[in-house]
């Protein structure tokens, strides 16, 4: 019987017949032996089916040796019946005895019924049929007894083989009856009830005890969703059971299987595997190289002349299809068998596809003896891919083909059902890297996904959504946040130039180089292991934990407030560099664009001539072995300063560590190993920093440690006290109360530390190194410029971590080979430039006295003519283009008058439409914003038409504009009006026929300080937390409003870089102001010219006119030419 893929469902054909039926039993002594009669008469046993149409080819009758059965013997009758005693209530419901006129003459188990045997039901043969042992013979429903048609079930098939029983086909592949030596049942519908079921009712006449309507399970074909009947037929098989425990013992002797757990599943299929039938029937594939007599024998001829012969075939057609399209079956046999050929035909079966594939390995692994290091599948293939291998590789070669097995799970949706065509929720890894689909899924990029396959391979079933795939985007977003504050604190620092040696780092630095090394021995043995999963976790925690948390944390002070050349800052500098390099090198195989861009940074850090352009063509960094290992007492210190961490942070939840000191009340024999641990973590050089910071109070991140004894704790609990907590630690050796209170001292305005003596004062480190220049860095664009800052200004040094990450930012530009344009020019435009005047001398240098004097642009020159104005971050700007833009622009504005507006003005705009009427479309509307640089520039008009808001975007510069109309002339309070379209209608509706309105001579724009109402309908933005001027909105709940007030970014006001973001230098303003003020007078004297020169049909600028519109200057014509 041919192995197919099904499942039992429902059938939706409607209801089928279900009968009980008798066969009669043959007399012999055994039955007279049960019975303990002689004079038996008519005894049967009593069988229940909802295949009527199986009983054709029914060979014998089941029953379960452990089960009890009865003799019932019917009073009317003296008829005997045999059933399940546990099914007698059951069956007196629908048999002919259920009026109680019976009684029970015997009973015996199912194991003493073997050796009995009766008539065939529907034949009227003398043929002996055996009742039978079997274990999947229930007493939960029927009778008891299960009749056996080995054709049309798989457990019936098993039997048969068992037992040497027939293989007769019931019904034939139409679904007909399949019984030619009764014609009344012959050819018919095996599943119409009323042909073929009637049929068979008609001939088992008073055979049938009781028939009703039944809902039966049908086995269902998985791909075509349709009922199926099965079917035996004549097949190829291995013989398994010579193969088995040879099999099993190379899993368990020679083969590893990830992940642990795995290897118990296989042993149990590959013990359980039935006769594995390798033959299918199909006209594609690869053939099964027999041949068969023509006559009614059907005997098999093949032998190994035939298959060397079709062997030589092959390799000289270069495909099997001849087997197929052959018309000479001469040419299928070799010479030798010629004469035999008109009464041979060729086999139609071919090879099963699991035999394909699990015989790989004997040619694509001839070059490896035969075996490979991995087989990789879905769990699915234990009874697939893995098995056939298995079982081929034993046969052949008596080993298995595989030294490993890694088994994945398989992708399921959301609601964790399989991937099908047939229900639509197939997802495609495109939709999970780019976004879209079903799920809607995020742009997410290859690495998340990567990432995400990486951790959930090893689950049986790998649930494929939006929130899964949002999470690994999360986990990657934070690796790439803790590698850019690593890779952002190492701008200064020459790994061949200011490195620590590995004896002289500091405490706490050797300390996570130890650690890192304990993640890198246990990234390499899950990955050794294919537990890349675990391996991921491992150092994915590492980075987000041990690093970002605690190390990256403790560290910023060393980074931003001591000298740059100082030891400790080097220190760290030189772990931080140890902790990139290796940890993007493990993070490479499952992130490689992070790894590679990561790999580029450090390449420019390293200052390599010649740049190792793939992150793959490293070898992996591993630590010296004096990182490998620290020694004890440090390992015991940082055991005793991570304890008291937790304890400390875990009872100030979230308040601000540093602003606490800590109390500690030892016992004698802890202050011993507390001074130990003091001296330990104090071994270093940095005496400046011992004076004002012990290392402890470094890593605990409090104020100060004071060390009290135990004794003295009733006295000291004077004052505020936050908390205290009372735990042992290692072994009871080191026993403390811990007590935390407010610091007295003052937050130092440059570090941040409470160890300043007085308010808005320095303390004693920030002092001593402002007075040696706390702050230096140089930025060149053009020419040379230092910039210093005066500790002599309160301000300077109160926004001293402002000021770090603008210059940090710069410079990192300058790496990169893009410094921002006129960066110092913008500095002098930000609110620190201008206290230049009060602060110290050499805070600024001087502007150069030969800049070219250019008049002042007017203040609303960015709300006319927003179009002219570049985009203000550097690295969009393109200075070329910006000019050859611009030239553009005012050659369109030569075409048509393109008046001044501002948002909130009311125009009318009309452009070639070739749908509308005379092909010119006219839109009155109110500008509601402009957005957008040059050429791009657009411009949006809203109006409420039959009730409905309409909204255009015009592009400014758009050829199909042949007219703009100012209608109103005015502005707003808010240069952006978006609010309007959550306004009353009336604030935007507008007549089509609207007359401009004229402004009085000389009078300037109107500003409109209209505020308008919100409307209570749903808000398209939470209009509550933008600063708008314009807008009034109705009473909003308290919570609505805390939450307008949280996000309000009230930071920004010491935001200096925002102006540098968003607005484009005076200086520059004030050149492009010029060009369009000289484009106007060179526009005016070209209308002049065109109307006195008549005769020109299309009039045109005469060339030198052109040539003064667009010749800005001779440098600016230099450059446009190159």
């Amino acid at each position: 019987m041919q192995q197919i893929a099904h499942n039992l469902k429902e059938d939706t054909l409607g209801f089928h017949t279900a009968i009980y039926v008798r066969f009669r039993l043959q007399n012999n002594e055994l039955l007279s032996k049960l019975l303990s009669q002689t004079n038996l008469g008519n005894t049967y046993v009593l069988i229940w089916t909802t295949t009527p149409w199986s009983l054709l080819g029914n060979q014998a009758v089941a029953v379960n040796e452990k089960s009890k059965y009865l003799f019932v013997k019917l009073s009317s009758t003296n008829d005997i019946y045999m059933v399940a005693e546990s099914l007698l209530n059951n069956i007196k419901k629908f048999v002919p005895f259920s009026n109680n006129q019976f009684e029970i003459i015997g009973n015996c188990l199912g194991s003493e019924l073997s050796g009995l045997s009766y008539n065939h039901p529907i034949y009227n043969d003398q043929q002996k049929y055996p009742i039978v042992i079997s274990d999947h013979v229930t007493d939960e429903l029927g009778t008891g007894f299960v009749h056996i048609a080995p054709a049309h079930g798989s457990d019936d098939f098993l039997l048969s083989i068992k037992h040497n029983l027939q293989c007769v086909n019931a019904v034939n592949l139409t679904g007909h009856l399949n019984c030619p030596s009764i014609e009344s049942l012959h050819g018919r519908n095996a599943l119409d009830t009323s042909d073929g079921i009637q049929a068979i009712l008609k001939h088992l006449n008073s055979d049938v005890l009781h028939h009703y309507e039944f809902i039966h399970s049908y086995p269902y074909d998985w791909r075509a969703k349709k009922p199926i009947l099965i079917l035996g037929s004549q097949q190829w098989f291995i013989d398994t059971t010579r193969l088995r425990d040879n099999a099993r013992k190379y899993i368990v002797d020679n083969v590893t299987i990830f992940p642990e757990g795995a290897e118990k599943s296989f042993l149990s299929m590959t013990a359980q595997r039935p006769y594995w039938c390798i033959s299918r029937q199909r006209c594609w594939g690869v053939p099964i190289p027999a041949f068969y007599t023509k006559d009614d024998r059907k005997e098999l001829v093949i032998n190994e002349e035939i298959i060397e012969h079709l062997i030589k075939c092959v390799q000289q057609k270069d495909s099997i299809d001849f087997w197929w399209s052959s018309d000479d079956i001469k040419e299928l046999l070799p010479a030798s068998m010629h004469n035999q050929a008109e009464n041979l035909e060729r086999g139609k079966d071919i090879f099963d596809v699991w035999f394909d594939s699990g015989s790989s390995f004997n040619s694509v692994l001839k070059d490896f003896n035969c075996q490979a290091d991995l087989y990789c599948e879905g769990h699915d293939q234990f009874n697939g891919w893995f098995l056939s291998s298995l079982l081929l590789s034993t046969a052949i070669q008596s080993r298995a083909p595989f030294s490993n097995i890694f088994v994945h799970g398989f992708v399921v949706d959301k609601n964790n059902q399989k991937m099908s065509k047939s229900i639509g929720n197939v997802i495609q890894p495109s939709q999970m890297i780019f976004g879209g689909g079903k799920e809607k899924f995020s742009e997410n990029g290859f690495d998340v996904c990567r990432e995400w396959v990486t951790r959930e391979s090893y689950k049986p079933q790998c649930k494929a959504s939006s929130d899964d795939l949002n999470k690994a985007n999360k986990r990657v977003y934070d690796i790439r946040n803790v590698f850019k504050f690593l890779i952002g604190n190492l701008y200064d620092f020459e790994p061949d130039k200011h490195s620590i040696s590995n004896e002289n780092l500091a405490a706490l630095d050797r300390y996570m180089a130890y650690r890192l090394h304990q993640i890198l021995t246990t990234y390499h043995t899950d990955f050794d292991q294919y537990k890349m999963y675990h391996g991921l976790i491992a150092v994915e925690d590492f980075l987000q934990g041990d690093i970002s948390s605690f190390y990256c944390s403790v560290t910023k002070d060393r980074l931003y407030c001591d000298p740059s050349d100082s030891y400790l800052r080097r220190s760290t500098q030189t772990v931080f560099y140890l902790l990139l390099k290796c940890l993007n090198e493990r993070f490479a195989p499952v992130m490689p664009y992070l790894a590679q861009e990561l790999h580029d940074e450090l390449s420019v850090i390293e200052n390599k001539q010649k740049k190792i352009n793939d992150v793959f063509e490293n070898k992996f960094t591993f630590l010296n072995n004096e990182l490998c290992e620290i020694p004890p007492e440090l390992a015991s210190a940082m055991s005793i300063v991570l304890h008291l961490r937790d304890t400390y942070h875990g009872i100030l939840q979230n308040r601000r560590p540093i602003l606490f000191d800590i109390l500690l009340h030892l016992s004698d024999r802890a202050k011993l190993q507390f001074k130990q641990l003091q001296d330990v973590l104090g071994k270093h050089p940095s005496t400046v920093k011992l004076n004002f910071w012990h290392p402890l109070e470094e890593l605990l991140r409090c104020s100060h440690v004071h060390e009290r004894s135990l004794s003295d704790l009733a006295t000291d609990l004077t004052g505020e006290n936050i908390s205290s907590v009372d735990l042992p630690l290692i072994d009871d050796k080191f026993n403390y109360i811990m007590k935390i209170q407010y610091n007295s001292l003052h937050s130092c305005p440059r570090c941040r530390l409470q160890v300043s003596e007085k308010e808005n004062e320095l303390c004693v480190r920030c002092f001593t190194y402002s007075q040696k220049c706390i702050f230096k860095n140089k930025i060149e664009q053009q020419q040379k410029m230092a910039l210093s800052f005066s500790t002599a200004n309160k301000f300077l040094l109160n926004n001293q971590q402002i000021l770090r990450s603008v210059l940090i930012s710069s410079i990192r530009y300058k790496q990169r080979g893009h410094i921002p344009d006129n960066l110092v020019e913008h500095h002098r435009q930000s609110p620190l430039g201008k206290l230049k005047a009060g602060a110290a001398v050499g805070a600024f240098p001087p502007k150069n006295d030969t800049d070219k004097e250019l008049r002042s642009t007017p203040h609303d020159f960015k709300y006319v003519f927003p179009d002219f104005l570049p985009n203000p971050l550097p690295y969009l700007r393109d200075r070329i283009l910006e000019r050859l833009e611009r030239r553009d622009m005012f050659r369109r504005r030569q075409q048509i008058d393109i008046p001044e507006f501002y948002v909130g003005s009311v125009l009318a705009v009309t452009s070639a439409d070739p749908y509308a009427p005379n092909r010119r479309h006219r839109f009155v509307g109110i500008c509601l914003q402009r957005e957008r640089h040059g050429l791009k520039h657009q411009f949006t008009l809203r109006n409420i038409v039959d009730g409905l808001g309409v909204e255009i975007i015009y592009e400014l510069y758009n050829p199909t504009i042949t007219k703009i109309e100012v209608l109103k002339l005015e502005r707003r309070l808010d240069d952006n009006l978006a609010y309007l379209r959550d306004a009353p209608p009336e604030y935007c509706t507008f007549p089509f026929d609207m007359e401009p309105v004229k402004l009085p001579p000389g009078a300037g724009v109107p500003l409109n300080t209209i505020q308008v109402p919100i409307t209570s309908i749903h808000w398209q933005y939470k209009w509550e937390r933008h600063d708008l001027k314009g807008v009034l909105l109705p009473p909003l709940p308290r919570s609505v409003r805390k939450a307008a007030k949280r996000y309000a970014e009230p930071w920004r006001q010491w935001d200096i870089m925002r102006q540098y973001r968003t607005e484009i230098h005076d200086d520059e303003k004030a050149e492009i102001y010029e060009d369009i003020e000289k484009h106007k007078e060179d526009l005016a004297q070209y209308r002049i010219d065109s109307k006195e020169n008549v005769k020109i049909t299309r009039a045109r600028p005469k060339s030198g006119a052109r040539k003064a519109i667009f010749n800005d200057s001779q440098q600016s014509n230099t450059s446009t030419t190159q």
